[in-house]
């Protein structure tokens, strides 16, 4: 919560508790009028409607003080707590012993505010009243020597026992404070390690893990509802001439690019992932076939064209299997058809996409029957047989 919306709800907690407790002490004497010995008339004017008028006057001007003064907010609350005290105590003034315990009040008031200096104020605001009453307010003025010190005793405890409430208080604050900062800390070590378990830490890619988590209850969903499902596996061609030529150092920096520009091709709705080595998968959804052809092709030509400057500037390639997910297809068989179209586009020069969907022809690019048939039966079937798509360098 909010330190100011916080401080807001205590004030108004505070300034409810002074509404209650002036009510109290308007409807107590309209109770006792039925048991008093005054004059009615005296009593309604002068024990009722008097002390009614003074008490809520008081809280309206602390009420108009604490909107304009919300800096000194809690000085104004314990100050008009000492106030009304008084006013009480100057009207029903037939049992002083008693109502001396409002002189408490003040430090009740400040305790709740979980400061020393304030709880301090109020006990010193509290002292002068009462000595003030001693000296020149005739009722207060026949105490005893006894009287006095059991009070200034009392009071003296009940500031001991505020100081230590709020030592208390602020212990607990502290603590709970720590446990939360050691709660924050856990939890934001539990996020790194979740995020660690996840993701491939050289690419930042997610790793062949989560990848196969990610795939798995989607195929299962497209069971039940069909939506465009694609998984496309990329292979770095001729890489393990690039390690054996420039090193190993300089193979991860061609990893790393390579991961730079399957993220910046890769949309909201699209998962990408390290599968292992210098092997990518990205699945594609709610997409269209020529859209996600499109897509693969702007990485592919991407990565053609980006030269490194540990390699002369020479530039890596990639080759693409893209496959379509079908309901009721398992994950490892749409593994082993995105890996067998990979296999193609290998065989088949490098530096291009193959793919089992008609994704090559709505994006404008060759195809390939994928059997050993005629040219003829082939024309024949290519429009239910799967193909192989290329795109040439």
């Amino acid at each position: 919560m909010d330190l100011s919306i916080y401080e807001k709800k205590w004030t108004r907690r505070m300034l409810n508790y002074l509404w209650v407790a002036v009510t109290m002490a308007i409807f107590s004497p309209v109770v006792n009028i039925f048991f008093t010995e005054f004059q009615r008339s005296y009593y309604l004017v002068y024990r009722v409607a008097l002390p009614a008028a003074v008490t809520l006057s008081m809280m309206l001007f602390a009420e108009f003080l604490v909107a304009k003064l919300p800096k000194y907010k809690d000085y104004i609350l314990i100050l008009h707590t000492l106030l009304i005290s008084i006013s009480l105590m100057l009207i029903h003034d037939t049992i002083p012993m008693v109502l001396l315990s409002l002189f408490l009040m003040p430090i009740f008031m400040a305790a709740i505010t979980f400061h020393r200096q304030k709880i301090t104020f109020a006990l010193i605001i509290s002292l002068c009243a009462f000595i003030a009453f001693l000296l020149w307010y005739p009722p207060y003025g026949d105490f005893t020597q006894i009287m006095i010190i059991n009070f200034l005793f009392l009071i003296c405890s009940v500031y001991y026992l505020s100081i230590q409430i709020t030592a208390k208080g602020k212990e607990i604050i502290q603590k709970l404070e720590a446990s939360l900062e050691n709660e924050k800390d856990l939890f934001m070590k539990n996020v790194v390690m979740e995020k660690m378990s996840k993701i491939d830490l050289p690419t930042d890619l997610y790793n062949h893990k989560t990848f196969h988590e990610y795939l798995h209850p989607l195929l299962e969903q497209l069971e039940n509802q069909e939506f465009p499902l694609y998984l496309a596996l990329l292979d770095l061609d001729d890489f393990k001439s690039v390690n054996d030529t420039y090193g190993h150092s300089t193979g991860d920096r061609v990893i790393q690019q390579t991961a730079t520009l399957i993220k910046e091709h890769l949309g909201s709705d699209d998962f990408g992932a390290r599968y292992g080595g210098e092997e990518f998968g990205i699945i594609f959804t709610d997409k269209e076939p020529a859209e996600v052809y499109q897509l693969l092709e702007s990485l592919r030509t991407s990565m053609a064209d980006h030269g490194f400057p540990d390699m002369e500037h020479t530039s890596v390639t990639l080759s693409v299997g893209l496959a379509e997910a079908v309901p009721g297809e398992d994950k490892d068989t749409l593994f082993q058809r995105a890996d067998r179209y990979l296999y193609e586009a290998k065989q088949q020069g490098k530096n291009r996409i193959s793919t089992g969907t008609s994704t090559g022809t709505a994006a404008g690019t060759s195809t390939e029957t994928s059997t050993d048939t005629s040219d003829e039966t082939a024309a024949e079937t290519s429009d239910t047989t799967p193909c192989s798509v290329t795109s040439a360098p």
